[in-house]
């Protein structure tokens, strides 16, 4: 099954660059700015965030691991969060590009039963924005995230999440490198 996906991504990548056939593989290897920039993020890091849903506001302490997959192309990335109830939320997420489409996919599943498809591209070279759209119980969800890098070790995170064009939930805060994984 691992082959069969792997052939299929490696023809569907040939015949989107528009080569007839499977060709040298090296030609995978250019990697667009959004991919480097992506990648830099590369270590682990420790935000702090002002959340606020509906009246309640909190401050909390994200957590977050990036690891290089699938030879640089993507980020495997686990993400830790103690909740003013203490609970803690957890995530896993899997960052890669789309060549056909060129567009990041940021896809994350949580403890809580969610899984977002966050999509988008680099506003600015040090400004990400990606956003999701659902419906959940006949309301459009629509998540934007904005990721602004100050420099290689700090950067500015802002979300929002609106429900039929109501904020319902948002968060913002920075975010520091702690240490490299290389």
């Amino acid at each position: 099954m691992i082959l069969i996906a792997a052939a299929s991504s490696f023809l569907w990548m040939s015949v989107a660059k528009g080569q007839d056939k499977m060709s040298d593989p090296s030609m995978m290897t250019d990697k667009p700015d959004i991919v480097k920039k992506v990648m830099s993020l590369e270590g682990n890091w420790e935000g702090k965030l002002t959340q606020k849903m509906g009246d309640q506001m909190n401050n909390v302490t994200d957590m977050i691991s990036f690891q290089s997959t699938a030879g640089d192309h993507g980020l495997l990335v686990t993400e830790t969060m103690d909740t003013p109830d203490h609970k803690t939320y957890s995530a896993t997420h899997l960052v890669g590009y789309d060549p056909v489409a060129k567009q990041l996919h940021w896809y994350l599943i949580d403890n809580m039963g969610g899984c977002v498809d966050n999509v988008g591209n680099l506003v600015d070279p040090n400004h990400l924005q990606l956003t999701s759209e659902n419906t959940v119980e006949g309301k459009t969800t629509r998540g934007v995230v904005n990721l602004v890098w100050q420099n290689d070790d700090q950067n500015k995170f802002d979300l929002t999440v609106t429900v039929n064009g109501q904020v319902k939930e948002s968060s913002q805060g920075n975010f520091r490198r702690t240490g490299s994984m290389r």
